[in-house]
């Protein structure tokens, strides 16, 4: 009698080798921490790259105002001292040749018109400004043509602002000026929500 040998078993797989490296599961409140976490990195990320494009773009912004006769150049109206009213919406002038700059490709608007703001602040709170609201009918445009009218809202807020700064002893409106200035250089005190608020001109002062 022949005899037959038995079925040959199958070989089994040895089991996957567990990986030691894989990281455990996170609970819920850890990857809420490694979220924000991530997070902080981004917004620092963005804050710094902010503060580059400011740091390159400032001296381009004063240069600029500096360059036109508007921002500095006084007129004499009926024995008073003043600067022409901006045309509202000027920044957008600004804005637009800001872009044109090579250092600006990669900055945000936000950025540009903070910057833009910036530097039109401390020239709308100039005692000589608040005067060539009152004295003058026309605003300017940058290259100095009439474009709009001064409203009457306007004039009642340089008005005011210009009775305060009167009410003081003589010496200390000049020296708060400086001081208001300086505080928004520093990025420091009242400041306008947006440019179109500043350009509606001071109504944060009320």
């Amino acid at each position: 009698m022949e005899l037959v040998p038995p079925p040959r078993a199958e070989p089994v797989a040895p089991p996957e080798p567990v990986n030691a490296e894989q990281p455990a599961k996170l609970s819920p409140q850890e990857a809420k921490q490694a979220r924000l976490a991530a997070n902080r990195l981004v917004n620092e990320e963005l804050r710094a790259r902010r503060r580059a494009g400011a740091e390159r773009l400032q001296p381009l912004v004063d240069a600029y105002v500096a360059e036109h006769p508007l921002f500095h150049q006084t007129v004499w109206v009926e024995g008073v001292e003043c600067l022409k009213p901006l045309a509202i919406g000027v920044h957008k002038a600004i804005l637009t040749w800001l872009r044109e700059q090579p250092e600006a490709l990669d900055c945000s608007n936000t950025l540009l018109l903070d910057l833009i703001k910036a530097a039109l602040e401390p020239h709308v709170i100039k005692p000589e400004y608040l005067a060539g609201l009152l004295k003058f009918q026309d605003r300017f445009d940058l290259d100095g043509n009439p474009n709009g009218v001064v409203k009457d809202k306007h004039r009642a807020r340089a008005q005011k602002m210009l009775h305060k700064q009167h009410a003081l002893p003589a010496g200390e409106a000049d020296a708060t000026t400086r001081q208001a200035i300086a505080e928004l250089e520093a990025g420091q005190g009242k400041r306008f929500a947006s440019v179109d608020a500043l350009m509606a001109d001071l109504p944060a002062a009320d």
